[in-house]
C-alpha cells in the first residue's frame, strides 16, 4: 500500500510492543519500521525481512516493493516519531549513548549500565538485546 498518511496509521490497531527497527529483530508477527537513503539497500532490507513473516513493514516512499505487508508512508519521519511516542512517551527526555565499533560493544554497554545505574538507557544490538533485556537491565530501560 502506497502513499499512506498519519491518519491511516492512527486508524490501525497496532500492538506497539511488537515494533522493531532493525531487520535482525524481525520475527513472525512483528512490525518493522525501516527507512534508508539508499533505495536499493532499503528494498534489500525489506525483502529479507519479509522472509521472517512480519505482520507488516512501515517504510518511506523510497521503497519500490509492492507487497500487501509493506505500508509506504509519505512522511516517514513523522510516522516514526508518532510510533516512538506510543512506545515511550518520554523518549525525548531519555539519555542516549551510541556504542559502535567492531569489538567490545557488549562489554562497553555492560560497564556503561554499571556506571549510570538507574538512569534510562537505549540499547540496540541484536546480540545483546534479548540477553540484556532479560538479565541485566532494570524495567525502566528502553530497548529498541
Amino acid at each position: 500500500m502506497k502513499n499512506l498518511n498519519l491518519d491511516y496509521l492512527k486508524s490501525m490497531d497496532i500492538d506497539y510492543s511488537k515494533v522493531v527497527n532493525h531487520t535482525f529483530d524481525v520475527v513472525e508477527g512483528s512490525i518493522l519500521c525501516i527507512n534508508h537513503d539508499d533505495n536499493k539497500k532499503l528494498n534489500e532490507y525489506i525483502s529479507s525481512s519479509l522472509n521472517e513473516n512480519p505482520k507488516f513493514v512501515i517504510t518511506s516512499n523510497k521503497c519500490d516493493i509492492q507487497d500487501e505487508k509493506v505500508l509506504i508512508f509519505e512522511d516517514y519521519e513523522n510516522i516514526f516519531n508518532y510510533i516512538l511516542e506510543r512506545i515511550s512517551p518520554n523518549y525525548k527526555s531519555l539519555n542516549y549513548f551510541g556504542i559502535t565499533g567492531t569489538n567490545g560493544k557488549t562489554t562497553t554497554a555492560f560497564y556503561l549500565n554499571q556506571l549510570i545505574g538507574s538512569l534510562e538507557l537505549l540499547m540496540r544490538n541484536k546480540n545483546i538485546h534479548s540477553l540484556m533485556k532479560k538479565f541485566l537491565l532494570p524495567q525502566n530501560y528502553l530497548m529498541l
